[in-house]
């Protein structure tokens, strides 16, 4: 599963009355990979019965950020 994040930081330095405010808005963006590891599928965890074949999968994780 591949997802893109974007996102607007606005920040506000409140400087003594005769100085000017100081302001920033920072604009991120990224990308997000997350997906199962099926290496780390065990032998215990694919069950066979003959007609089906039943694999237990762990939960996603982040795989890769940019």
């Amino acid at each position: 599963m591949k997802v893109n994040i974007k996102d607007v930081v606005e920040q506000t330095k409140e400087r003594p009355f005769y100085l000017p405010n100081a302001k920033a808005v920072l604009i991120i963006a990224g990308e997000v990979i997350a997906g199962i590891d099926l290496e780390k599928v065990k032998k215990e965890d694919v069950v066979d019965s003959g007609t089906q074949i039943a694999i237990t999968l762990q939960s996603r994780k982040f795989l890769c950020q940019k």
